[in-house]
């Protein structure tokens, strides 16, 4: 049996992973309270004590807006910590799975980003994860994993389509900016996919284990936040989860609220290696409604 140790207990993709767990596995979840990545004596001992075979990474600082107020901890996290779990797991020699994201890119392009593109991110929450990027493969030369994704969402925690709905519930309108593009990804698939490849990976012996890789998960499709929130309103309403269809307005990025700069288009691309064949990729409007109506169901 292989033993998983999560870190981020609490967040959107680690409650995904504890809900999809596969058999054969003996997962150890722990939140900030349990193991500080930020603290490496604190990493060694915890992974000294549970063993794991594997490490999955889901600790971050994920603010895009207060990241520019608090760079510091956001750097802290996103970077030392990721820093840290390397350093123990090359030490051990474990494997680990590094979560990041799309907004390692400026979004400028124009089409979709590849791992072989070069990252440039626009705001200190992509630039601390980049940084995370960096310090884990200078870290670990193999055994290594590190999954960009983009546009997260689950039923858990904050996250885009949670805010929508619960806008559309208390608000006659809204304003969603319409000239940011990129792929919402339900965090069940992206979950379903890393137990996937842990079970593909387990088979092999530790010198068959991959080099240092990056590679690109979401799910399939292109849309803006804009249309992103008419779609979120159209199902919600066809399942009942909200009762009243609100004004949806849309504006361009200078007109948003919002402080903290985001890529234009960071939609990445996907790659057609092996890795990425061990689980089909869904359109997003189809894993949106499948999450949408689990949530119904869960609150029936």
């Amino acid at each position: 049996m292989i033993k998983v140790m999560v870190t981020g207990k609490c967040g959107m993709l680690a409650r995904e992973l504890a809900y999809t767990l596969i058999g054969d596995v003996e997962s150890i979840f722990l939140d900030s309270n349990k193991l500080d990545v930020t603290d490496v004596k604190q990493v060694r001992t915890q992974i000294k004590h549970h063993q794991p075979d594997i490490i999955i990474n889901c600790a971050a600082y994920t603010s895009v807006e207060n990241a520019e107020k608090q760079a510091e901890l956001a750097y802290t996290v996103n970077e030392r910590g990721a820093s840290n779990l390397a350093y123990v797991c090359a030490e051990q020699n474990l494997f680990l799975i590094h979560i990041s994201t799309d907004y390692v890119f400026s979004g400028e392009k124009g089409k979709p980003y590849y791992p072989s593109d070069e990252p440039k991110p626009v705001n200190v929450y992509g630039a601390s994860k980049l940084a995370g990027e960096h310090r884990v493969i200078e870290r670990m030369s193999k055994n290594v994993l590190i999954i960009r994704t983009s546009w997260l969402y689950s039923e858990f925690g904050n996250n885009f389509v949670n805010t929508m709905l619960s806008r559309m519930q208390k608000c006659q309108s809204l304003t969603v900016v319409d000239d940011q593009f990129g792929s919402p990804t339900w965090a069940r698939g992206l979950a379903e996919f890393i137990w996937t490849y842990i079970k593909t990976i387990s088979k092999l012996s530790t010198s068959e284990h991959c080099s240092s890789q990056i590679i690109h998960w979401t799910d399939l499709g292109v849309t803006s936040w804009y249309e992103f929130a008419l779609v979120i309103q159209q199902q919600a309403l066809f399942l009942g989860l909200i009762h009243g269809r609100v004004e949806i307005r849309p504006i361009d990025s200078a007109s948003s609220p919002f402080k903290a700069r985001r890529p234009k288009n960071s939609t990445l691309g996907h790659t057609k290696g092996s890795t990425q064949l061990l689980l089909t990729q869904q359109h997003w409007q189809v894993q949106l409604q499948q999450m949408l109506s689990e949530m119904k169901n869960n609150r029936s």
